[in-house]
């Protein structure tokens, strides 16, 4: 999808995590309930060179202390030196609680 996306001009995307995968698949899950931290990370690292990535980490009271290993993870898996990495304060009117895709 992001060579077709780079094919017609999109430059670029944002992908949005909150925190390492102990606390992302918790709060993001597919409909039928599988997590996504980890096939999330797997993408990032196929189109890191395709297209220019945002990943938004969202950060509340409950997941603040995790915002660094989730550094360290990106980190480790090569992937931190090739987006653009911003964190974006969420409460409970911000964020949302439903599952995604």
């Amino acid at each position: 999808m992001a060579t077709r996306l780079a094919a017609v001009g999109v430059t670029g995307a944002q992908i949005t995590l909150d925190g390492p995968a102990e606390i992302h698949d918790r709060r993001r899950k597919l409909h039928n309930g599988k997590e996504t931290f980890d096939r999330i990370i797997r993408k990032l690292k196929e189109i890191k060179d395709i297209l220019k990535i945002l990943v938004r980490v969202n950060i509340d009271k409950d997941n603040f202390d995790a915002a660094f290993g989730l550094v360290e993870i990106l980190k480790r898996e090569e992937i931190l030196d090739s987006v653009y990495l911003y964190f974006s304060h969420v409460n409970s009117s911000t964020a949302s609680k439903k599952s995604i895709l």
